[in-house]
């Protein structure tokens, strides 16, 4: 997301301070190992060792780790604190907020029903308004946040690029905490990735949604796009030309018959991908066309990705991760075709697993990230 606006505090996705650089290595092994491997990080052993002590003494003071117990000396382990994050995602017609503790655990999660956003004009009231029915249906302000982190739907930064100013606007002042903002991609990426402990270590792609918006994950390591974005980082932008509910919309409004009529009952404005996948479920030939149209190239997408980062990991999610229509199949078709000789046998592809939630649970923890990020700085 393009840090454009001073008035709103984004996401530090590739930070730029050493500080915060190292810090992150240091959250990074903690959460792979359990403990800091100080001779995997640069620089002189005696600096090393003096920032990673500084770290820890920071961290214990702030109370969200311990070090030592019965794992040994060396062993330290995140603890759930008084502090909480909550994080913010959105479906069509939801907003989702899920609140983690300072050791990543979910402590709590709730669901508000929002106006649909693919029926928005891009009205400033209107985003307003979706930001004040979150503010006061939540029974998450409660003390003890620390912060809130909200993942902009795509479809409200397209439609009005100050959708993230207002929010932000809203929010923070019916919160009262800090906010960072960012893109849902990542934060549903950062959420299927951080969920299974085998793929902290790996490299990872996350494609979400049909049109493939994606963000590349290396434990902490995360690299996105925007529309600055230039050379390889442009092909995690997403491909709207392929989305299958436009394309489907259009159709069925020119008469095209199709079994997706029918389930929407004649309300094209209800049209969306997850019915689109069962049209094609039910053997609907529009709808296996769009499914296999889009799927086969995100699949040629993933592989030049894969190729040029070395990916061992490919992640759908955002309603492709449904087993309905056959989605990740085609996707996996479409790359294998492309795949180097190097990487072929190595690469997996995989469903995500949390489902709806996967954008909020992102956000919070990429807060958490955040939080030990900055920790003593």
């Amino acid at each position: 997301m393009e840090k454009s606006d001073n008035t709103i505090r984004f996401f530090n996705i590739r930070p730029e301070n050493e500080k915060h650089i190292f810090n992150l290595k240091v959250f990074g092994d903690i959460k792979k190992y359990g403990k800091v491997r100080t001779e995997d990080m640069a620089g002189p052993a005696c600096d090393v060792e003096a920032q990673v002590s500084q770290y820890l003494k920071s961290a214990l003071s702030e109370g969200i780790i311990k070090v030592g117990g019965e794992d040994g000396p060396a062993a330290v382990t995140f603890i759930a604190s008084e502090k909480k994050m909550v994080g913010v995602g959105f479906t069509d017609t939801s907003a989702y907020l899920t609140a983690i503790d300072t050791s990543g655990e979910i402590s709590d999660s709730e669901e508000i029903e929002i106006s649909r956003i693919s029926r928005l004009e891009g009205k400033n009231k209107e985003i307003k308004s979706i930001a004040e029915t979150i503010s006061a249906a939540s029974v998450l302000r409660s003390s003890g946040l620390d912060s809130i982190g909200i993942a902009m739907p795509a479809r409200l930064m397209e439609i009005n690029p100050k959708a993230a100013r207002i929010m932000n606007q809203v929010l923070t002042k019916a919160f009262k905490n800090k906010i960072f903002i960012g893109r849902e991609a990542t934060a549903a990426g950062y959420g299927e990735m951080d969920s299974k402990r085998e793929f902290r270590d790996k490299n990872v792609l996350s494609m979400y949604t049909d049109a493939g918006d994606g963000a590349m994950i290396k434990g902490e390591n995360i690299f996105e796009a925007d529309s600055a974005s230039q050379g390889n980082l442009a092909y995690l932008s997403p491909w709207n030309q392929f989305s299958i509910v436009a394309t489907a919309k259009e159709l069925v409004s020119k008469g095209v018959g199709t079994e997706i009529v029918n389930l929407v009952k004649g309300n094209i404005d209800d049209i969306s991908l997850e019915v689109i996948l069962q049209a094609a479920d039910n053997k609907d030939e529009l709808a296996d066309d769009l499914v296999k149209r889009a799927a086969l190239a995100l699949g040629v997408r993933v592989a030049y990705l894969v190729n040029m980062f070395n990916t061992d990991v490919v992640i759908l999610s955002g309603g492709t991760e449904r087993r309905e229509g056959g989605f990740l199949g085609y996707v996996e078709e479409g790359a294998k075709k492309f795949y180097l000789k190097e990487v072929s046998g190595k690469v997996s592809m995989v469903p995500g697993i949390l489902g709806k939630k996967a954008v909020s649970i992102g956000a919070a923890l990429l807060c958490r990230r955040q939080l030990f990020m900055e920790v003593g700085v």
